[in-house]
């Protein structure tokens, strides 16, 4: 490994493994084949080191693993097994079988290499304070000079070398053992052994007095901690520094976390039928929330924020206007704007066209689509309180955390018994589902989010689950299988009654609806009555003011009784056709015209002259009275035609007061300054469009993969590339494996996600794609963080890896 990063993956390494074991490694770590494939062991290699495909490794990998490698950072990134032990509180079984299985797991996925024990160089750093500890010793006291360290030596006893490299080393050695530590601290006075515990625990001392163990005499608590080498300052403003071995060392009875018993679900068995009808009722109930949504936002204004998203105080309007949870509404909002039924426009909330075509599927078709969403969804909508936003991002992705909850339930015992009866027919199911988010928290502890908030984040992704019906009874439904193999959920939704055309209109003047009513039911009854409740069935109330509603959408008495009487199971009941007859007749016995403005003059005379004129009849003047003229126009357009024909009107206000007209000085707008940057469309117009792809997609079969690596050299040469070139030659950040996904995603049309440095020195992931290299050093792309066009120059851009669905 000369010349390489301990604990970095190599050619050699990979070459080791053999065809099958590198097949195994491909199948481990897919992400790392993800088009354009690797071309030689080298690039494999590469990928396999990033941020991005450790991270992704990591992110199957389960609490005790986790608890390990953190550990094991803490210890400097090498395993030494006695030190690994004595911090995770290893005595007996079957803890060290649990971190052999670790330390293998580690090893299998090239996160460790088995010869050193060293963690990949990303891995070990991937905690800025593991533990909550500093920096190992060997990085510490590296930076110190020879003078410092032959002080540290003589204060702790040792024998002082001449070379920097000779001390260093002693030094390293001494402090990395634990009962030299604390003998060195025990000589120390009682003030500065306090300090150092404080240290130790992780509390912050800064101490900004000069002092050289070279020049001075130890006097403060601080200086004999300095003199001795337990503590460092990097630099004279900065404070006190403690390396990781010597801040365990000094933690008195400390042990890290390490929970290696993975916690218990317990199973029992239901009959399928149970779990059927379940996911039966929740998916009904939760296609009829939606519809109610839907439905609320496009006959009432639901306020946005200005930020995108509902507020708290509509969502709480919402839960009183739907009758519904709180859950139920933001489970509702996420998935109606992720299936596109749902905008936010304008600073409102409205359905799209998508739901009136929604609106005409059967229900099953309807959850079908509503379930594809949530599948894909990169939030947990229930995860979160307080205003909802589509556009907030959360620490793991959702779609990830559904898989493997849904994966921890999956029934695999869903045969019936030994008879096959279908009336003794048993399915597997959690005997308490309270027990899933604990068990997903320990299983997937990336994916469920930060430890403090994984337990809750798993049981908001559970309840979802409960609410969309792809689980029931503690089992997984036929949804949640249909979700998870990728199949139509519409099949699995079969059993789900379709939509109701007809209603039960009963005496009390209330029209019944059991099950999902069909749009045109819906429809129809919303015209003439009120919606009272929402749910296994609608109850819509008819009143003198709903039937009047209808008459005054164009209704006449006739066709509202035909209409009713084509939907009604038993026909019309006698108290609603009285209701109806009663409003018939007395509607429209008042008549309202709508009117511009009005002439009035006393002189009726000269009011038939003018309703008379023919020049004026594109005024629609119409006699109401004697002395009352109406006009359809404007009040400025009928006083200026009148004033044309030769007529002399004055204009006056509600209170007969006349109005004096004064002319107005105009002015022209003051002309706007010229732009001084080019537009951001303009720009785009000289940027020429990309190629389009010819080659076929690369084969990832691991087997095969394998095989083509294993008989190649370990470096190959790639085929000369003008957006590669440039790419390399400009994005000197990126591994050539990173300049390859970019070049391969800029010529084949693919979003990428990059991490990126702005002007101001700020980092930010962005996801990309309609990627488009212009003048060869930047790229005009689509931000789907910004929801617009971008600039990205690639001196800015510091990794890259590719933007796949979960899977």
């Amino acid at each position: 490994m000369s010349g390489q990063t301990a604990g970095a993956v190599t050619a050699a390494r990979l070459r080791a493994l053999g065809g099958d074991g590198l097949a195994t490694l491909l199948r481990r770590r897919s992400d790392a084949v993800t088009d354009p494939v690797p071309g030689s062991l080298t690039e494999l290699a590469e990928r396999l080191d990033t941020a991005a495909s450790v991270t992704a490794a990591l992110r199957r990998v389960d609490l005790m693993t986790l608890q390990v490698a953190e550990a094991v950072a803490a210890l400097g990134g090498t395993v030494r097994r006695p030190a690994l032990e004595n911090l995770l509180g290893i005595t007996s079984d079957p803890s060290p079988s649990a971190l052999d299985r670790v330390l293998s797991g580690l090893a299998a996925d090239m996160l460790m290499d088995p010869g050193s024990g060293a963690l990949t160089p990303v891995l070990a750093g991937a905690w800025a304070r593991p533990l909550g500890l500093g920096t190992p010793a060997a990085d510490l006291y590296a930076s110190r000079t020879a003078e410092d360290l032959k002080a540290f030596a003589r204060a702790a006893g040792l024998r002082v070398g001449t070379r920097k490299s000779e001390v260093l080393a002693d030094v390293v050695a001494t402090f990395i053992d634990p009962d030299t530590v604390r003998a060195v601290a025990s000589r120390l006075p009682q003030p500065t052994q306090e300090l150092l515990r404080r240290i130790a625990d992780g509390e912050e001392i800064h101490e900004y007095t000069y002092y050289s163990p070279r020049y001075n005499r130890p006097q403060r608590p601080v200086d004999h901690a300095i003199a001795c080498g337990l503590v460092v300052r990097a630099d004279w403003d900065s404070g006190l520094r403690m390396c990781a071995e010597v801040a365990l060392a000094l933690r008195a009875g400390y042990t890290a976390p390490f929970d290696h018993a993975e916690p218990a679900l317990e199973r029992t068995l239901v009959a399928p039928s149970t779990v059927a009808d379940g996911a039966l009722a929740a998916a009904g109930a939760f296609v009829r929330s939606v519809a109610a949504l839907l439905d609320h936002c496009s006959r009432a204004k639901v306020a946005a924020l200005k930020s995108g998203g509902i507020g708290t105080r509509e969502i709480a309007k919402l839960v009183k206007t739907l009758r519904c949870s709180e859950d139920e509404v933001r489970l509702t909002l996420a998935l109606s704007h992720a299936a596109g039924l749902l905008a936010l426009d304008g600073g409102q909330a409205a359905p799209t066209s998508g739901y009136d075509h929604w609106l005409t599927l059967d229900p099953a078709e309807r959850h079908a689509a509503l379930g594809a969403a949530w599948w894909s969804l990169p939030t947990v909508p229930l995860a979160t309180t307080g205003a909802w936003n589509p556009a907030e991002t959360e620490p793991a992705p959702g779609s990830a955390l559904r898989r493997a909850l849904m994966s921890l339930v999956a029934d695999h015992n869903e045969a019936g018994e030994a008879s096959g009866d279908n009336d003794t027919a048993t399915a597997t199911a959690l005997a308490d589902d309270t027990a899933l988010p604990a068990a997903a928290a320990w299983q997937f502890p990336l994916l469920a989010g930060p430890r403090e908030q994984a337990t809750a984040r798993a049981g908001a992704c559970w309840r979802e689950a409960q609410l969309l019906g792809a689980v029931a009874a503690g089992a997984l439904t036929g949804l949640g299988r249909a979700l998870q193999s990728g199949t139509d959920p519409a099949t699995a939704l079969a059993g789900l009654e379709s939509a109701r055309g007809t209603a039960r209109l009963q005496a009390d003047l209330t029209a019944v609806v059991t099950g999902t009513p069909s749009s045109a039911l819906s429809e129809l009854l919303d015209s003439c009555a009120d919606l009272e409740t929402r749910g296994t069935a609608s109850i819509w109330r008819f009143s003198p003011s709903s039937v009047r509603r209808a008459l005054d959408t164009g209704d006449s008495e006739l066709s509202l009784r035909q209409r009713l009487s084509a939907i009604a199971d038993g026909g019309l009941p006698q108290p609603l056709e009285y209701l109806i007859d009663d409003i018939a007749r007395r509607h429209g016995t008042v008549r309202a015209q709508a009117v511009a403005c009005c002439l009035r003059s006393d002189d009726t005379a000269l009011l038939a002259e003018i309703a008379a004129e023919r020049r004026l009849r594109g005024l629609g003047l119409r006699l109401l009275a004697p002395t009352v003229l109406a006009s359809d126009q404007p009040l400025d357009q009928t006083l200026a035609a009148l004033r044309t024909a030769g007529f002399a009107p004055l204009s006056e206000a509600a209170d007969g007061t006349p109005i004096i007209e004064r002319v107005q000085a105009r002015r022209a707008p003051a002309k706007p300054k010229a732009a001084k940057v080019v537009s951001l469309r303009s720009a785009r117009a000289q940027v020429p469009e990309p190629r389009q792809a010819s080659r076929p997609p690369s084969p990832t079969d691991p087997s095969v993969l394998a095989k083509q690596l294993l008989a190649g050299p370990d470096f190959a040469l790639t085929a000369p590339n003008p957006i590669l070139h440039a790419v390399s030659g400009h994005a000197r950040d990126l591994t050539t494996a990173e300049a390859k996904i970019l070049a391969h995603a800029i010529d084949n049309h693919l979003p990428v996600t990059i991490e990126y440095v702005n002007r101001q020195g700020g980092t930010s992931t962005r996801t990309i794609e309609n990627i488009q290299l212009a003048g060869g050093s930047a790229l005009l792309a689509w931000c789907r963080l910004r929801q617009d066009e971008r600039w990205f120059n690639l001196d800015r851009i510091l990794t890259v890896e590719p933007t796949a669905t979960q899977t």
